[in-house]
């Protein structure tokens, strides 16, 4: 017997359908419910960005492989994401010529062009945002003859510069919070900065750049970057694409819940594992559950407030009885954690390694677990971040059957 065949409930980026996502062992009581009030975008086992319908569960490929997308609300504040022919996009030293291969596999991409004059040469529109606010500015980037571009917030005079080439940054200002480079298919890059507005707009500007922090040089007529997707929003990390075009759009959040029945699981004895990546080290709590459908009876895998912090509770009556916390390198990795819990045994390892072990004898009343959630049980405090599995076992597991199921 495989230590799989244990289990009492399988999840996987497998399996959908309209507000269903499919565990692949338990059946169709395993099953969770899906609900996100808005279209989406993922990205598909092809590399390209797709079109998700409202409720439908997202199986996300940008890290190579799937895993499940479960996102915030967000809004991109950019009008105009992907017409870079738009009023609205000013061109300075530059043009922009349409109808190039686009990261969503049409051909609706388009280049910015440096014309032959001295001087700088870059595509610029404005967003609102609230003063004080944190926002991330991204957009989808391929290069054309140029290699070096600046992304530079206008309004609140933040910048940093990328090497397309090379997939590198260059010189950045000390008000720059976050940045990330992500390859896609057909050479594209997804390139982004984040930083705290000091007025009630962004600035959204794209220049050229001859080297690093190198912006005034005559252009030859024909070299550039093509360009896709521009995106503004009010987070402290980017989300995934949201299209728009002549107005703001929001994306709704992903909400997963509802595996599961009082026969599914046993509270007295058993393992919950899951294989999960945050979306960003931001101190927002985030929790995978069983529970009674509240917060007085559960047991929780969660990122909380701490740094790069994950922790474990068992809870009985609306009392903690069991708690573990371990410290990450960087909890936006793939990490993968199991919690047993049995009178007098309780233990938790993350990545084939103990973080604590506890000697509780009370225990959660018969048949009391009766749900699986990526949420606190009671709908509160939804995972924010990408699951690659989720297994639940109805018996507990020994050490050595913990740390071959958590090692990478």
């Amino acid at each position: 017997m495989s230590l799989l065949d244990k289990a009492t409930i399988i999840t996987t980026p497998t399996a959908h359908s309209n507000g269903v996502l499919h565990s692949i062992k338990g059946g169709s009581v395993a099953d969770f419910d899906v609900v996100r009030g808005s279209a989406a975008t993922r990205v598909n086992s092809e590399g390209l960005i797709e079109d998700v319908a409202t409720n439908i569960p997202r199986i996300d490929y940008t890290d190579g492989t799937a895993s499940i997308l479960l996102e915030p609300q967000s809004t991109n504040l950019v009008t105009y994401s992907e017409d870079f022919s738009n009023a609205s996009w000013v061109k300075l030293g530059a043009s922009v010529v349409s109808g190039f291969d686009s990261p969503d596999g049409g051909t609706n991409a388009y280049k910015l062009v440096e014309d032959a004059s001295a001087g700088v040469h870059l595509l610029s529109d404005s967003a609102s945002v609230l003063n004080g606010s944190t926002n991330y500015n991204s957009i989808y980037v391929k290069p054309n003859g140029a290699s070096w571009i600046l992304l530079y917030d206008g309004a609140n005079n933040e910048r940093i510069y990328f090497d397309l080439q090379n997939k590198v940054i260059g010189t950045k200002s000390a008000g720059v919070l976050d940045y990330f480079i992500t390859e896609m298919s057909g050479g594209w890059l997804r390139i982004g900065f984040s930083s705290v507005a000091t007025s009630t707009s962004v600035i959204f500007r794209v220049y050229l750049a001859a080297a690093d922090n190198v912006l005034s040089y005559t252009g030859d007529g024909v070299s550039g970057v093509y360009l896709f997707g521009a995106q503004v929003e009010a987070q402290s990390y980017a989300t995934s694409y949201i299209p728009t075009s002549g107005a703001i759009a929001t994306r709704l959040a992903d909400l997963v819940t509802g595996a599961g029945d009082a026969t599914t699981f046993n509270s007295t004895e058993g393992v919950l594992y899951a294989e999960i990546a945050a979306l960003s080290n931001d101190g927002t709590t985030r929790i995978i559950s069983l529970s009674d459908g509240t917060d007085t009876n559960r047991i929780h895998l969660f990122y909380y407030s701490a740094s790069n912090g994950i922790a474990v509770n068992y809870r009985v009556n609306g009392s903690t009885v069991v708690s573990f916390t371990s410290t990450l390198t960087d909890i936006n990795d793939f990490l993968k954690i199991a919690f047993k819990w049995q009178s007098g045994n309780f233990n938790c390892y993350v990545n084939g390694l103990s973080i604590g072990t506890n000697s509780n004898t009370t225990m959660l009343p018969l048949n009391t677990l009766n749900k699986l959630s990526f949420t606190r049980g009671d709908g509160s405090f939804p995972l924010q971040g990408k699951v690659k599995s989720v297994i639940t076992f109805d018996t507990a597991l020994t050490d050595e059957e913990l740390i071959c199921l958590t090692t990478i």
